[in-house]
């Protein structure tokens, strides 16, 4: 570090904010699981304007305490732009994320949802 740098501290004030989660089957249904688990696919619409989404996560919780945990982030993939799932990335401050949910075996039945978290 050269005499008299100093950092200008910490850039970014917020945190990232989850937009959407819509169910990408088409059209959304009721899931039925009848015990030997499931995959559910969303796409999550991630909105981070001051320095950009580049990792985080989303949790859904479920019937009884159940909580399923998915990271998500960009992908190197070569090219000119990353990916998130199979959403190529053009510009990091609005990232549109591909989440694939799977749902073991002998879950709990019940309704569930997704806390927005990144």
């Amino acid at each position: 570090m050269s005499p008299g740098w100093r950092s200008p501290g910490l850039v970014d004030t917020t945190a990232p904010r989850v937009l959407d989660v819509p169910d990408r089957r088409k059209p959304p249904t009721p899931m039925f699981d009848g015990g030997a688990g499931a995959t559910l696919r969303y796409l999550m619409s991630i909105d981070e304007p001051e320095s950009g989404f580049w990792k985080g996560r989303v949790i859904f919780s479920g019937p009884g305490g159940a909580r399923i945990t998915v990271p998500l982030g960009l992908e190197d993939r070569g090219g000119p732009f990353p990916f998130c799932g199979d959403q190529e990335v053009v510009v990091t401050s609005a990232v549109a994320c591909d989440v694939v949910l799977n749902v073991p075996a002998g879950s709990p039945s019940g309704s569930g949802q997704s806390r927005r978290s990144c």
